[in-house]
């Protein structure tokens, strides 16, 4: 696939005190990309000042959330991109990105997402934790039923096919639409790819939208219900669980090693 055009959104409020590592993370690792910022109608023209080189949108408002202002991009965007990917404005994408890219490249246009291993960074951009990603996408529907994410977002690669077939993100959700995007997904029977490479890395602050834990969980089960009727049995609930943790065991004691006996969850809801 020569030529493959890439179309990356930054959604802000223009406040972000690491925009600006944000853009430079996706200039240096996806230079020949279309990025674009989606912004509060009050900070447009100055966004536009600072990053002459990005396209600057209005976004749809309080009510239409993160996952309204992706979906203006794109649809601003229609029949211009092959690719996708979205990249909050405190996260980095990481040279593992060019490498799924390439990959992409490379491929019989048949892979509909690709995404890689991410890790957390302080509010430095030190690195904290490799993420726990999935590496095998057929256990994709086993661990979303018993709600554990086994892609994030960042740095994940979705084709024009696989976007409009799926209509975009469900607004209707306003914390996890990329989870029940990619349930839909792997129900729709698309194509994934795990690319082994560190494509992008998220940073841990306070404040985040995921430090909403039980806001996010409570929409998660609710996302989780509406595709599998409720949860598994409680036998299979622990089987999956116990081969995802026997699979990421490496993640685990790298976590452990360096920060203790302390899980995702605490890591996101104490973050400085």
């Amino acid at each position: 696939m020569k030529g493959l055009r890439i179309l990356i959104v930054t959604p802000t409020l223009g406040a972000s005190p690491w925009l600006s590592e944000t853009v430079e993370s996706v200039r240096a690792m996806c230079p020949d990309c279309v990025h674009v910022l989606v912004a509060p109608k009050t900070v447009v023209g100055n966004l536009a000042e600072r990053f002459p080189h990005c396209v600057v949108l209005e976004d749809g408002g309080k009510e239409a959330g993160l996952y309204g202002a992706i979906n203006i991009a794109v649809k601003h965007f229609t029949n211009q991109w092959d690719f996708m990917s979205y990249i909050n404005d405190d996260d980095l994408l990481m040279l593992g990105f060019c490498d799924a890219v390439a990959a992409l490249k490379k491929s019989d246009s048949t892979v509909d997402i690709a995404y890689g291993r991410v890790w957390y960074i302080d509010s430095k951009g030190d690195l904290v934790s490799p993420i726990s990603i999935e590496r095998h996408t057929d256990s994709l529907l086993d661990l979303a039923s018993i709600l554990v994410p086994g892609i994030v977002q960042q740095g994940m690669l979705v084709s024009y096919n696989c976007w409009h077939a799926l209509n975009g993100f469900n607004e209707r959700y306003k914390l996890a639409a990329d989870f029940d995007f990619i349930i839909r997904a792997k129900l729709a029977e698309l194509v994934f790819c795990f690319v082994d490479a560190e494509v992008a890395a998220f940073r841990l602050r306070k404040g985040q939208l995921s430090g909403a834990l039980k806001s996010m969980e409570d929409e998660c089960v609710l996302i989780r219900n509406s595709h599998f009727g409720g949860e598994p049995s409680k036998f299979r609930k622990n089987l999956i669980l116990l081969r995802y943790r026997l699979g990421h065991s490496l993640d685990y004691f790298k976590r452990f090693a360096k920060l203790g006996f302390r899980s995702s969850k605490t890591l996101i809801s104490t973050a400085d």
